[in-house]
């Protein structure tokens, strides 16, 4: 499969550069497919209507041949220069296992057409300005409680284990809303276990230097690279991704980047090893 969705991507960009990189648009000149479409038809790879981890990360491999060809760097780079394109990947992979269980609101392991609305909604709610920063300094500040700008283990504890918990994540869905979170809230049995595990995971992101701690501008980092990533990945997908639609449709029939048979979806409640 990794073979296959790899090439089937450095086709795609080398015809996309060949093409002088066009703006993104749809046949004919119509108007964009919806992202979620776009980025079924991009990570789905083995066609069987949802989107895994490991599905993701094949794809992101393939951009990854791409960027090291050149592609999606900007003309007449330095020499030795680093692809921008590299970074991004880097970023996607690092964040695409706890995003992916994020986002995937009943627990099976496979994104949904659905569920992948949720990408759009929260690009355009951090594009924003000031949205991140607002739910950051807000969250950081109910946090440390001593003000030292440090979040400490003991706060950390505090946070995911006190009366806090609840009053925190309602300030995450509110500016920001999470699908797995919005479910396990409303979950009647083991709620507030699931709760602290989808907020634990989420701090351990942020503590980039695995002191136990979190500082205010480890925290600020974190989110700033979050955010880059994101934009970025979207913008991405919105370009490469008609282009890699069109040679997936262009595949004979009966072939497909799955090299078995079609994986079939399993979709249940989440369990306590899930988000």
């Amino acid at each position: 499969m990794m073979r296959s969705v790899s090439s089937m991507l450095v086709l795609a960009g080398l015809t996309w550069l060949a093409l002088g990189q066009p703006n993104v648009q749809g046949a004919g000149g119509q108007p964009p497919p919806p992202l979620h479409d776009t980025m079924l038809s991009m990570f789905d790879t083995d066609n069987d209507g949802g989107v895994s981890v490991a599905e993701i990360t094949a794809t992101l491999d393939g951009f990854e041949k791409m960027s090291a060809m050149g592609m999606g760097g900007p003309p007449n780079a330095a020499p030795g220069a680093e692809n921008p394109m590299a970074a991004t990947i880097r970023a996607a992979k690092r964040f695409a296992p706890m995003l992916h269980k994020l986002i995937d609101a009943d627990g099976s392991g496979k994104l949904s057409k659905e569920e992948l609305k949720w990408v759009a909604k929260t690009q355009g709610i951090i594009k924003k300005p000031g949205v991140l920063k607002h739910l950051v300094e807000g969250v950081f500040a109910k946090i440390d409680t001593d003000a030292d700008e440090i979040l400490s283990e003991v706060e950390l504890r505090a946070a995911i284990e006190g009366e806090t918990l609840e009053e925190i994540l309602s300030m995450i869905q509110e500016q920001l809303p999470i699908p797995s979170l919005s479910t396990a809230a409303s979950l009647s049995h083991d709620s507030r276990d699931l709760l602290k595990k989808h907020f634990q995971e989420g701090l351990a992101y942020l503590d980039t230097n695995g002191d136990g701690a979190v500082e205010r501008k480890e925290m600020f980092g974190a989110v700033k690279g979050f955010k880059k990533m994101f934009m970025q990945g979207v913008t991405t997908v919105e370009t490469m991704g008609p282009m890699l639609t069109m040679f997936k449709a262009f595949q004979p029939p009966g072939q497909s980047s799955n090299t078995g048979p079609q994986a079939k979806r399993r979709r249940g409640p989440p369990t306590h090893g899930e988000l």
